[in-house]
């Protein structure tokens, strides 16, 4: 009997990582499904929100050792967006560019290779990648990867101006029309 039960023990974390990538698989961003209502949203959150509006929820959360603010957004009382705004400040805005790298590649691995968006105003910095993030915070360049899935459009943006960078990632319901996400420094 204990020869048998031993094995089983050591397979019970596999099948609950199984378990949960199944279920992430099954979903539209992060636990959630497009078309929620914000109590259906709070319940698949493992968090409490740290600010609720009309129509969107604000959590604190952590991804890949990265501090984010994440917003739901709803409209007509349904799931269409969530925004997750990097939450973390930088004295070299170079460190930002890096972070930005580094996502992207991970998303890369998890949604296939990008398409790039990127939209240079100025070509000054474009040369040397060791400059993107200063080029970023002076407003020469917003860096903007996409993602498509059967349901979902993903964007990782890194915009800024007057030497504040802002670093995000958008999920939009592929099947609902919404604006064009514009990240902006807060003054």
């Amino acid at each position: 009997m204990k020869q048998v039960i031993l094995p089983l023990l050591f397979l019970l974390p596999f099948a609950a990582k199984c378990q949960q990538e199944a279920s992430s698989k099954d979903s539209d961003v992060r636990k959630c499904k497009w078309g929620m209502t914000q109590a259906e949203v709070k319940a698949a959150e493992s968090l409490a929100p740290y600010m609720v509006e009309k129509n969107k929820l604000y959590y604190k959360v952590e991804v890949d050792s990265y501090k984010f603010i994440l917003s739901y957004e709803f409209e007509s009382e349904k799931l269409i967006r969530a925004t997750l705004i990097y939450n973390e400040t930088h004295i070299n805005s170079q460190s930002y560019w890096n972070n930005f790298k580094r996502i992207a590649e991970r998303m890369d691995g998890k949604y296939g290779e990008h398409t790039d968006l990127t939209k240079w105003s100025s070509d000054l910095f474009k040369q040397d990648e060791r400059d993107y993030g200063f080029a970023v915070s002076n407003g020469d360049v917003s860096f903007h990867y996409a993602w498509y899935t059967d349901k979902t459009k993903i964007s990782l943006i890194m915009s800024g101006e007057d030497y504040q960078v802002v670093l995000g990632v958008v999920y939009k319901d592929s099947n609902h029309e919404t604006k064009e996400t514009e990240f902006k420094p807060k003054p």
